[in-house]
């Protein structure tokens, strides 16, 4: 296949493995553009040193960046929060570093240098500045929405004070760093609306999408009747927003499921759960701790119901795209679904009442599912074919770098 055209990515981790949202986001994007035809070179931040080989399937070439450590490195990342957030003070680049990335990447040639969410924004416009290409921002939040968010909730002082330096001059920014790049691929169409009435119109509505399945995969492996769980929630079980969903949906919600039916058996899988959840979900007959689970897909299959009772956060859900591709019923709360269309939120059960949302749980784990023509139309709206549309997408940039899509695009 010949080459289309050359992107540069700067990712604030490497998006591999994909074991939370934000990274299953954007290994999707990166596996779809390689379909169409690009060449893909990544720069990214990690705190180790240690190789990911798995990206080489996508990315070449790679360059690793180290998070600074040390007295002195902290000590000049304390006096720049003067002036900017912590995390973005976190991905910059010192001038001699900055001035040799510019020539290996002028080497690899892009024609265009895109930054996944806003930290990486500051060393993606200087990059991009210095190879003379469009520079994209991919907006997976209302950024400092969700971090105001994340504050409220959480519990202990180390988070919030970890959040609290997150959130010094973040809004200014965020709507800067939106201003300054030529195009904006925003995951969310609330966000767009958001963003426009702030006067920032130069973006795309461009959501998650999965880029290698168009079926319901692993779902159709396990007969309905002979899945182990009758509802399953999956996602990472750290974040204060993830944490206090979890908490509403076992001690507000179960309950008044179990009344419905004694034997419900509910499971929580996710990533890096807190003592304090773990010992919640431990001690509840009705429900299953899987903690780190390694196969996503594997865990999905095994649930009638899945649910996504997340309460509050911004942006596009990942979980809500990846639910589309199940063949279950799927029973969410109102925001667990903003950010999609119209015609895709009707693929969801919505309620944010404990006990609408218990009904609900009970009712999809009556009747086996079949799926409903709007179910077919996300999974076409959000599987490969996004790929060829952001493709197209991209290339029209790189013609016309200040590029206006209409609010409906």
């Amino acid at each position: 296949m010949p080459i289309l055209k050359r992107a540069l990515i700067l990712t604030s981790e490497p998006p591999w493995p994909t074991n939370h949202g934000g990274r299953l986001d954007i290994w999707h994007r990166y596996v779809g553009l390689k379909a169409c035809g690009w060449s893909l070179g990544l720069g990214y931040w990690s705190r180790t040193r240690a190789e990911v080989p798995e990206l080489r399937e996508i990315f070449d070439p790679i360059w690793q960046f180290e998070r600074p450590r040390g007295p002195i490195a902290q000590g000049q990342r304390l006096l720049r929060l003067s002036s900017l957030p912590s995390l973005v003070t976190a991905h910059e680049l010192t001038s001699d570093a900055l001035v040799h990335f510019v020539e290996a990447a002028k080497a690899f040639g892009p024609d265009v240098v895109i930054s996944e969410g806003i930290y990486t924004a500051r060393t993606g416009r200087r990059l991009a500045e210095r190879l003379g290409t469009p520079f994209v921002v991919r907006s997976h939040n209302i950024e400092h929405a969700y971090m105001g968010v994340q504050f409220d909730l959480a519990t202990s002082w180390r988070t919030k004070l970890s959040i609290a330096a997150a959130r010094l001059h973040l809004e200014q920014f965020e709507i800067k760093a939106l201003r300054d790049a030529d195009h904006v691929l925003e995951i969310s169409r609330d966000a767009m609306d958001f963003w426009r009435r702030r006067g920032i119109t130069h973006f795309s509505w461009t959501p998650t999408f999965l880029a290698n399945t168009v079926a319901p995969g692993d779902h159709a492996l396990i007969p309905w009747q002979d899945r182990p769980h009758d509802a399953v929630y999956l996602g990472n079980l750290w974040s204060p927003n993830n944490v206090a969903a979890v908490r509403w949906l076992i001690e507000a919600v179960l309950p008044r499921v179990v009344r419905r039916s004694p034997d419900y058996k509910l499971l929580v899988a996710g990533a890096a759960p807190g003592d304090d959840l773990r010992a919640r979900l431990l001690r509840n007959p009705n429900v299953q701790l899987l903690a780190d689970p390694a196969d996503a897909a594997a865990v999905r299959a095994g649930g009638r119901v899945l649910v996504n009772p997340i309460l509050q956060g911004s942006g596009l859900n990942t979980k809500s795209v990846e639910m589309l591709f199940c063949d279950s019923p799927l029973v969410a709360t109102p925001f667990a679904a903003e950010g999609l269309d119209p015609e895709s939120r009707r693929c969801f059960e919505l309620h944010d009442d404990p006990e609408a949302f218990a009904a609900a749980m009970v009712k999809g784990n009556q009747t086996p599912f079949v799926a409903p023509p709007e179910r077919i139309a996300a999974r076409n709206k959000f599987g490969p074919n996004a790929a060829i549309d952001l493709s197209r997408l991209l290339e029209r940039i790189c013609q016309d770098q200040h590029l206006d899509v209409p609010a409906a695009s």
